[in-house]
């Protein structure tokens, strides 16, 4: 959260406990196993000192990977991940020169350039397949979207990309690739980025977020976190989550809906209003499964309720 806490939660996310983290700016965060990354950086007197540190025992401890300060030179780093190809690869995207991908096959101790990119934000990283993966797919603003598998070989573009530029990309539980663009737009490959189609199209916004639901093959439920509030689609066009309603504040607000005989059981803001959650714009949705069931969570920056 913000830049320089972490939380977990032994629940499912309904209490949660601070971290301590080893760097003053945390920026992402990966979970292999029972492996957690921290990507981050410590400002310096001579710039910034990126960071990635590894934690086993569910952040009680951490070490810190040297290798990737010295290796990233000062440029801050906005994604990581990790996953088999070409040997247990190790990857993350810087974002200020030198930009692109860096990768490591030695578990974070030597770390050599994969691909090099224009100087921004990635949009995201993702090892596909799952499990075993063959290929990186790699999306940013303006180097649109690039698969690859290693520095030794040239990076190649889709064949049919989607159109607008790529904002955010991310990989559903079954593979399928999805990335929202510029204007709004949602598109989905399922052959590792080679060809991409229109899913549906969302408001034309910013999108700060792209959640795909649980057992995406049979359900292909998918929320937008965007400047205009939070929007969902199961497999057609975007439209305002049906659980919410914008504010004049340009807040979104959980209503009790009569219509339908859904109500919430909490209350938790805008009192004598019918009770509800009250979220800013682009505020963080997700998912939660126990069993058979699944919870749809919301946090509007404090503590996660239950939709």
């Amino acid at each position: 959260t913000g830049l320089s806490a972490l939380y977990r939660s032994p629940d499912g996310g309904q209490k949660w406990e601070s971290i301590d983290v080893p760097m003053d700016r945390a920026r992402a965060l990966h979970e292999l196993g029972d492996t957690i990354y921290l990507l981050g950086e410590n400002p310096s007197s001579g710039g910034n000192e990126p960071q990635i540190a590894r934690s086993t025992d569910q952040g009680q401890s951490w070490t810190l990977l040297e290798g990737f300060t010295s290796a990233a030179n000062g440029a801050m780093a906005n994604t990581i991940r990790r996953g088999t190809l070409k040997g247990d690869a190790m990857v993350a995207v810087t974002t200020d020169v030198p930009a692109g991908i860096l990768a490591s096959l030695d578990d974070g101790v030597s770390w050599t350039s994969w691909l090099e990119a224009d100087p921004e934000p990635s949009a995201g990283l993702e090892f596909w397949p799952p499990g075993e993966s063959g290929r990186l797919v790699f999306a940013s603003p303006k180097t649109g979207i690039l698969i690859g598998t290693s520095a030794e070989e040239d990076w190649w573009s889709p064949r049919t990309p989607p159109t607008g530029e790529p904002r955010r990309l991310v990989m559903a539980d079954d593979g399928t690739l999805l990335v929202a663009t510029r204007g709004g737009a949602v598109w989905q490959s399922v052959d590792g980025g080679e060809t991409w189609n229109t899913m549906g199209k969302g408001p034309p916004c910013a999108i700060f977020d792209l959640v795909p639901g649980p057992g995406f093959a049979e359900h292909p439920l998918v929320l937008l976190g965007t400047q205009l509030g939070v929007w969902w689609s199961d497999g057609g066009d975007f439209a305002p989550a049906p659980w919410l309603e914008r504010l004049e504040n340009g807040g979104v607000f959980l209503t009790c809906g009569e219509e339908d005989g859904y109500c919430p059981t909490y209350t938790n803001n805008n009192e004598g209003a019918g009770g509800g959650l009250d979220l800013g714009p682009g505020s963080l949705v997700r998912f939660s499964t126990e069993g058979d069931s699944v919870r749809l969570l919301a946090s509007g920056g404090g503590e996660w309720e239950a939709i």
